[in-house]
């Protein structure tokens, strides 16, 4: 900014100052000239008032010129303080822009998969149209045939309405005839009803009746003319025989579990012994036998204690295989039934212990219950202490108490748990894992 005048009247100041001291000096210099000094000394005033109103507007020009360079700042600051917001607006609008540009890429991008799907639905369209052409020049074939099948249905309706009258003459006569058969038929049903009837009713009676009646109304129907029904009654009286002798050795032999058992083979002599050779080739001495010898012939015998009794001889080895044979089947049915029983599957209550006070049935149930996953264990109250009874009880999570069978000092054994302690009278096996269940749940020994 331009220097205001004032600080050239200063200048001039100081010149004017240098000039009066000049003139002193020429003054001093002519003491005399008093009217010269005054004229000096009046133009140094008047230089000097001259020079004060200089001054003072030079003053008044400083002054407007701080003001003005007061202003003059204040306007900067503003200028600078809008400039710093407008470099802030224009950096935030520069994110923005950027904002956009992202905006505008992620756009770009959108519309190109749409104008690519676009293309896509546009061609599938077109697949569509020229598939709807060729379906409506298909329907246009379509109806042509349609047309020319309506012509021959209604041709071959005119062939079947004469088919079906004559078919009809046809039919009538074959149902009459089938009607007199289903008359004989069902006059033939009535009599089998009736005689089925019958045969159900004898049937009913002879389940109803005990082996021996059984037997002795065969032996009072058995005659010429129905023996030959009678024939299994000899490896009926053979299994009878076999049966017997087992049931007598069982008995004789209960204490030292000792029990007979069944070969099938052939007899012969061997070093003045007869030896029976079973059909797994091995020999045993004959101890006794029924019946008539004869070398090689094919036997049913009964193995005790190393040696064999013959119990009877067969006719033929076809016999002894069919006896044999039936022999083998009867035992799987028999082995394969034990299975089933053993691999029968029981619900899996769960893993507690429980404690059986009885003294009968306590193992059965007990076993009962250890199928069931449960860890049960009897006790008699009869046989025990009553410190062994009560420390048994203390230790079982659930304890049943069958009241038929035990003795009256165990009703102070028990503590005061209703839940824990089960009253019970003569349970089976049924109610007892009824009871158990329920008990569980009540305790929280299983979920409810």
């Amino acid at each position: 900014m331009k220097k205001p005048e004032f600080f050239k009247g200063n200048n001039k100041k100081n010149e004017l100052i240098e000039k009066v001291k000049k003139n002193s000096a020429a003054t001093s210099q002519k003491p005399n000239s008093e009217k010269a000094l005054e004229i000096e000394v009046k133009k140094y005033k008047d230089l000097y008032k001259r020079s004060k109103k200089e001054l003072e507007k030079e003053k008044i020009a400083f002054q407007n010129y701080k003001d003005k360079e007061h202003h003059n700042k204040n306007f900067k600051e503003r200028n600078e303080d809008e400039i710093e917001s407008l470099k802030k607006r224009l950096y935030e609008k520069t994110l923005e822009k950027d904002e956009s540009v992202k905006e505008l890429q992620s756009r770009s991008s959108e519309y190109a998969l749409l104008e690519a799907k676009y293309l896509d639905l546009k061609e599938e369209l077109n697949r569509k149209s020229l598939e709807v052409v060729k379906i409506l020049e298909a329907n246009d074939s379509l109806l042509k045939k349609n047309e020319l099948q309506k012509k021959m249905i209604k041709k071959l309706n005119g062939e079947i309405n004469y088919f079906e009258t004559k078919q009809k003459f046809i039919l009538m006569a074959d149902l009459e005839e089938k009607d007199k058969t289903i008359d004989t038929l069902i006059k033939r049903e009535n009599k089998l009803t009736l005689e089925l009837s019958k045969a159900l009713e004898e049937a009913e009676l002879l389940r109803s009746f005990n082996p021996e009646e059984l037997l002795e109304k065969m032996v009072d129907d058995i005659s010429i003319d129905n023996h030959f029904l009678y024939s299994k009654i000899i490896k009926l009286h053979r299994m009878y025989r076999s049966m017997s002798y087992t049931y007598y050795m069982q008995k004789k032999n209960m204490n030292s579990n000792i029990f007979p058992e069944e070969r099938f083979g052939f007899v012969f002599t061997e070093n003045d012994d007869i030896v029976f050779e079973d059909t797994d080739k091995n020999k045993y001495k004959v101890s006794s036998y029924s019946g008539d010898f004869k070398e090689m012939a094919p036997a049913h015998g009964m193995l005790n204690e190393g040696e064999i009794v013959v119990k009877w001889f067969y006719d033929s080895i076809k016999e002894m295989e069919s006896d044999k044979s039936e022999k083998v089947n009867l035992k799987k049915k028999r082995k394969s039934k034990s299975l089933q029983n053993d691999q029968f599957e029981f619900e899996h209550i769960g893993n507690f212990k429980v404690l059986i006070v009885a003294s009968k049935d306590g193992h059965r149930l007990s076993s009962r219950l250890t199928k069931h996953g449960i860890d049960a264990s009897w006790i008699s109250a009869y046989e025990k202490s009553p410190r062994h009874v009560k420390s048994s009880m203390a230790s079982a999570d659930i304890v049943i108490l069958c009241i038929d069978s035990i003795p009256h000092y165990v009703h102070g054994l028990y503590e005061n748990d209703e839940n824990k302690f089960q009253f019970m009278n003569n349970p089976n096996e049924n109610t007892i894992i009824i009871r158990i269940k329920h008990t569980a749940k009540v305790l929280g020994l299983i979920e409810k």
